[in-house]
């Protein structure tokens, strides 16, 4: 028995041998926010190829209504977020849906900046915050 004991006591560390070192620090980048500028100049883009030929090549109106200016009426949506899901449910008027929704990402924040409903330091995540009043 004695043999045994030895042999366990020798697979033991020695006094002090136990690593304590502490795990190495984790560390994290809080997430950067989106916001409606960044996104706004590619949908300045994507607006004039898919919604300028009825919208205007600025927004402000041709087959379909102004979008963009004095003479658009964008209060009926209530907020941002509201006149995302018409736009992604309804637009353009021959194919709904047909953008992808990082396009319809793009347009809404070109439309809420050129008309002054957002900054471009909104967060776009917060679209349901940002009033179209």
């Amino acid at each position: 028995m004695a043999a045994g004991l030895g042999l366990v006591i020798s697979l033991l560390p020695a006094a002090g041998g136990c690593d304590r070192t502490p795990p190495p620090a984790v560390t994290t980048t809080a997430p950067v926010a989106v916001t409606v500028g960044d996104l706004a100049e590619k949908g300045a883009a994507v607006f004039t190829a898919k919604c300028a030929r009825c919208h205007g090549d600025t927004g402000q109106g041709f087959v379909g209504p102004p979008v963009v200016g004095e003479f658009a009426d964008l209060k009926k949506y209530g907020d941002g977020q509201s006149l995302l899901t018409y736009m992604k449910a309804n637009m353009p008027f021959d194919a709904p849906g047909s953008l992808t929704a990082e396009e319809y990402s793009y347009v809404i924040s070109y439309i809420l900046l050129e008309n002054r409903f957002a900054t471009a330091e909104a967060a776009f995540d917060e679209l349901n915050r940002i009033r179209l009043e």
